[in-house]
């Protein structure tokens, strides 16, 4: 293969200019970002707290480097040390911020590969070190104050750094669409009013941006999420402007009341809102003295900036910043809405072969009452033929029609009967014996043939009507299942996305859900997987933290799907028990393969399934049978469908037997809840079961039918709660037919595990077997299997 044969110089220009094209617009967006930074940082960097002190700066300094490039730090860095610039009086200040910002700005970038832990104690060593060098060498204040100073001023940085950071995390998240809560949206509306703090001073013609920043974002929060949040940010920005401004009760007064009207004037609508928020506005302006800060033109403006942004701006910033409130519902109602369509058409469907099943089975009822006029059909034939030009036809059939009818009929049955015998009083009457004789046995040929044919496609229709009938039943129950099994965990997937989000996860989605049994689900889907023991670690360690339970990797998988390149891990919740399992077998005297099958496997849903099956008769003909009931159990149990469906299913397929010579099959099945210990046994045709708990032994019996006689199979069911330690012996009934005189006998089994004080699964089977050949001779009368389950409990 050649390369390039197919690019033309054409293309190859093409291919430049688009290229620049996307470098300079690649160049553009840098530059915009570097703008932001600067302004950000610039402004917030203007605030002030006590007696000149400006920390807010230094703070989202520190918290914006631990996310960003080191050339944006490096602008965030600037614009820090020129905001605090326009601020600061004194040499000695500029000088030490100069100093944190610098020191700050390079241990974020020599040690750019530490933990972020690690970076925030050495830079929170050097700010305590500087403040207190600060105090004693510039501000020449003795050693106890100036450690006590340096202690204040340190507090006050600390609980702003964790609340920057977490807004500064909750920001970061808007294009994740994802849920916030009212703790997150507060913390971003502090940054946000930092950002309008550090507008002070500025004015047009004497009105200040600071003021209609500062009412605006309280109105606005207000209107959106309620007069809680409304209240909480205005008060937040009225402790952040008046502290700057050294008048902090008007201005939480004034932020607090605007947030707290028109949150509760938020149902009424917008313009009632913000006439509320004008009277409020107007009442503050009247009856405070000193409110020389407030104009009322800036309440003005802000009023009408208010009612111009549209509702659907407002309702979009509820959406980004409210998902869980809204989309979250919005997608478990179309959930709702799809489960409810998806069962409406399953049920539609299975309603559709319930209504063919029973037309079929009413199609083999007519066939029945057909029966009964045939008879007559055969004697009017039969007549036809040999009487329609006798000479005798008008004495036969006119004068003595009621007793040559029943000469003829009885004619038919013997002859059907394989007798072959003319009644004696027709047979003096008719003049036709011979043609007689010679009619009635080819019609009653024929008919013999045609009535094996009609049976064979009646016998046909009805085991089709129950195939169909048990397919409507099983799509029936997973019409049900998907309706009641499935429980969408919203609030948890909230929590899931936010945790993962801070431990810096590159998640895709997450999907959390509860089965009717409440066993927990997760689907998580990753757009990169790095690092893999790490990172499942992390992940283990945030769901179980969330969940507040248990989980594992569903069969330690993780799938990758070349259509969508994503990672995807299944979680579920860790069992409660957990199951080791050991069966033998032995076949009978003189055979090389064993009749009897066994089987053990773990179900999705939690379930442990152990089953023994025991084909009618031995030899490998009966082992196929007990394989194919075995493995139909599996893949109907595997698919979700219940024990009982899976039962009679199979019982439905042993049913249709083509042949004489095929037999029959039993069926012993065990199914432990590694959730619960629920044990559950059903058995059909099967022997006892046992279980040894302690120094105890339960024996649990069944009377029924192997499967394949009846048409509905019958299922003796047991239900026991076993427990750590427990043990529980499934065999077939070679072991307990060992010889003519203790047929069906199992007080041997109940003695030999009384007195065996061995736990181990392997150790107690083949015990077992050793002891079932050796009661019989050494020469087994019929095949033998013996499983054994041990439960252990995980936690």
């Amino acid at each position: 293969m050649q390369y390039g044969v197919d690019i033309f110089p054409y293309r190859r220009a093409n291919n430049k200019n688009s290229t620049k094209k996307t470098e300079r617009m690649f160049d553009y967006n840098i530059i915009l970002k570097y703008v932001k930074y600067f302004l950000i940082c610039f402004f917030i960097s203007r605030v002030k707290f006590i007696n000149n002190f400006a920390p807010f700066g230094i703070v989202f300094f520190i918290s914006i480097i631990m996310y960003v490039d080191n050339i944006t730090s490096f602008v965030a860095a600037l614009a820090t040390f020129l905001g605090s610039f326009t601020v600061q009086h004194s040499v000695e200040s500029i000088v030490m911020n100069a100093i944190i910002i610098g020191v700050v700005l390079s241990i974020n970038y020599f040690y750019c590969k530490e933990a972020k832990k690690t970076k925030l104690i050495v830079i929170s060593i050097i700010i305590f070190m500087n403040f207190l060098i600060n105090n004693i060498f510039i501000r020449d204040l003795s050693v106890e104050i100036s450690i006590l100073n340096s202690m204040l001023e340190f507090a006050c940085i600390l609980p702003m750094y964790y609340i920057m950071n977490f807004g500064i995390l909750s920001f970061r998240r808007l294009n994740k669409k994802d849920s916030y809560t009212n703790e997150e949206i507060i913390s971003m509306g502090i940054i946000v009013g930092l950002l309008a703090a550090g507008t002070w001073g500025i004015t047009v013609y004497t009105i200040s941006i600071m003021n209609i920043f500062g009412l605006l974002i309280a109105v606005i929060m207000g209107y959106i999420y309620g007069s809680g949040v409304g209240t909480a940010t205005g008060v937040a920005l009225g402790l952040i402007m008046g502290i700057s401004n050294q008048n902090m009760l008007v201005f939480v007064s004034m932020f607090g009341l605007s947030g707290l009207v028109s949150g509760i004037f938020k149902k009424t609508g917008k313009w009632l809102s913000a006439a509320a928020y004008m009277v409020t506005f107007l009442i503050i302006q009247i009856y405070i003295k000193d409110v020389s800060q407030f104009k009322i033109i800036e309440g003005i403006i802000s009023c009408i900036i208010f009612l111009v942004v549209s509702n659907k701006a407002y309702n979009i910033l509820y959406l980004d910043l409210n998902n869980y409130g809204t989309k979250s519902s919005v997608s478990e109602g179309y959930m709702d809405v799809v489960k409810n369509v998806f069962t409406e058409r399953l049920d539609a469907f299975s309603k559709t072969l319930i209504n063919l099943s029973d037309a079929l089975i009413n199609l083999s009822d007519n066939d029945k009452l057909i029966l009964k006029s045939k008879s007559s059909e055969l004697v009017e034939n039969l007549a036809d033929r040999v009487c329609s030009d006798c000479d005798m036809n008008s004495i036969c059939w006119r004068r003595e029609l009621y007793f040559t009818y029943s000469y003829f009929f009885e004619m038919i049955e013997n002859f059907q009967n394989d007798k072959n015998e003319i009644p004696k009083e027709l047979c003096k009457k008719c003049i036709k014996n011979d043609e007689l004789i010679k009619n009635t046995k080819e019609l009653v040929n024929n008919y013999i043939i045609n009535e094996i044919k009609r049976k064979s496609l009646s016998e046909g229709r009805e085991l089709l009507a129950n195939q169909i009938g048990n397919i409507a039943n099983y799509a029936k129950e997973i019409s049900k299942n998907i309706d009641n099994e499935i429980v969408l965990d919203s609030i948890l997937r909230r929590n899931l996305k936010k945790a993962l989000y801070k431990n810096n996860i590159n998640y895709y989605d997450v999907i959390c859900f509860e089965n009717s049994r409440g066993i927990l689900t997760i689907k998580l889907m990753l757009k990169e997987f790095k690092d893999k023991e790490n990172c499942i670690e992390t992940i283990l360690s945030v769901i179980n933290a969330e969940s507040n339970k248990q989980m594992i990797i569903e069969n330690d998988e993780i799938n990758f799907d070349i259509n969508t390149n994503l990672y995807s891990l299944v979680f579920k919740q860790r069992p409660k028990y957990s199951i080791m399992a050991y069966g033998v077998g032995k076949c009978k005297e003189g055979e090389k393969y064993s009749g009897d099958s066994y089987d053990y496997y773990k179900l999705k849903d939690g379930d442990f399934i152990a089953a023994i099956s025991d084909g009618m008769g031995s030899g490998p003909q009966a082992g196929r049978e007990s394989k194919a009931v075995l493995k139909l159990i599996k893949s109907y149990t595997n698919a979700g469908l219940s024990k009982f469906t899976a039962i009679n299913a199979v019982n439905s397929m042993m049913a249709m037997k083509f042949s004489e010579e095929e037999k029959f099959s039993t069926v012993d099945l065990c199914s432990i809840d590694l959730y619960t210990g629920n044990a559950e046994f059903m058995k059909v045709g099967a022997v006892a079961s046992f279980i040894k708990s302690g120094e105890e032994v339960e024996v649990i019996k069944s009377k029924t039918l192997p499967m394949g006689i009846l048409d509905k199979v019958d299922i003796d069911v047991n239900d026991r709660r076993v427990k750590d330690g427990d043990l529980i012996i499934m065999l077939s009934d070679g072991a307990l037919d060992y010889n003519d005189d203790n047929i069906g006998k199992n007080e041997w089994i109940i003695e030999y595990l009384k007195g065996k004080k061995c736990d181990e699964p392997k150790q107690i089977a083949q015990g077992l077997l050793s002891e079932a050949i050796k009661l019989s001779d050494y020469k087994t009368r019929d095949d033998i299997t013996i499983v054994v389950l041990k439960v252990d409990k995980v936690y």
